[in-house]
């Protein structure tokens, strides 16, 4: 059963997410920017956000979203980062309209933006999305032949967090006097 995992991420929140996915499948995550949509695949998920510059999707996303054919992709799954479900409507709507399926469940977590929501995506959001990825009927299948997908290699990138054993604190004053 082929698997693709594709995304947009201009803040690497949405390319975390993919990238827990990916590592749970024992696929690779790649970019919308790079990726190929003309590859024929049984299911598809595909990530990104809304971004106001744009006021909407990124254009790369939807660029990506037009050249899908709906004779090579046979169901898509959708998961998104930021502060509300917009891109999931916004990406259903553009799939919907091209006749590909798309699946009833998606993923939706906050992702960081310069001083909001920091920690997002999380050791939890990335679980829960590790979590909706294995929900899917391809992977119930592939599990259920035995098969376990690698989990090592996800490397959690979050630059303004001390390192274990650091004496910093974080970015805020300690609360003990």
């Amino acid at each position: 059963m082929k698997i693709r995992i594709c995304y947009h991420s201009e803040t690497r929140n949405t390319r975390r997410v993919a990238e827990a996915m990916a590592v749970e499948l024992g696929v690779t995550a790649e970019s919308v920017d790079t990726a190929a949509a003309s590859i024929e695949t049984e299911l598809l998920f595909l990530g990104g956000a809304v971004y106001a510059i744009y006021h909407g999707l990124h254009p790369a996303l939807k660029s990506f979203i037009d050249g899908l054919e709906p004779e090579k992709v046979g169901r898509v799954a959708l998961f998104r980062t930021g502060f509300s479900d917009e891109a999931i409507a916004a990406m259903s709507g553009l799939i919907r309209a091209k006749g590909i399926p798309v699946e009833t469940e998606s993923f939706g977590c906050k992702g960081r933006f310069l001083f909001f929501s920091l920690g997002h995506p999380g050791k939890d959001d990335l679980e829960a999305a590790r979590a909706f990825a294995r929900r899917s009927p391809p992977a119930r299948k592939r599990s259920a032949r035995g098969a376990s997908p690698p989990r090592a290699g996800l490397a959690r990138r979050m630059p303004f967090w001390p390192r274990a054993g650091s004496r910093c604190r974080g970015p805020w004053p300690s609360s003990r006097r």
